[in-house]
């Protein structure tokens, strides 16, 4: 689909948990995720001179803020690795956040180690229960964060922020 125009919709995005090797990636779709926020806020250091009297500003860090809401199931693998890993204090998930299918040439996004945090567990009488995780990047040996594009063939090219 590349060149060619349209709306993208949220349903079509995904979230794919990393169960092979970091060099050899086994991309397993998280299908529980109902809603996924996506965020790239950047902290900005003061970059002024005297040639001008306005302040000037350069980027010099991102916080790479992703927040999922999955929908609670004591079966599901997804929603389990997401739930472990929140419980435990060092454990992280090799994830891949993207706006569109893994199939589909122009879907684009981002991967890394993510420390899932459990900010809320909805459990109102008349409702379903979902899970609200924040995924923070984390250290890991294995890789730092990247940016990821899908071309022709679903082929994944990783660059670096």
């Amino acid at each position: 689909m590349a060149g060619e125009s349209f709306a993208k919709t949220g349903i079509d995005g995904v979230v794919l948990r990393n169960t092979g090797t970091y060099g050899s990636p086994t991309l397993v779709e998280i299908t529980l995720v109902r809603d996924v926020n996506f965020g790239l806020p950047w902290d900005f250091g003061d970059a002024s001179s005297r040639a001008t009297p306005i302040k000037l500003y350069e980027a010099v860090q991102g916080d790479l803020a992703i927040s999922v809401v999955v929908r609670a199931d004591d079966v599901d693998a997804g929603f389990q690795a997401l739930f472990d890993a929140a419980m435990q204090k060092g454990a992280k998930l090799d994830l891949l956040v993207l706006d569109g299918p893994v199939t589909e040439e122009g879907a684009a996004g981002v991967r890394a180690h993510f420390k899932p945090s459990l900010t809320g567990q909805a459990q109102a009488i008349g409702d379903v229960q979902y899970c609200t995780f924040d995924l923070k990047a984390g250290y890991h040996t294995d890789g730092v964060p990247k940016i990821v594009d899908v071309g022709a063939e679903s082929a994944l090219t990783y660059t670096s922020f």
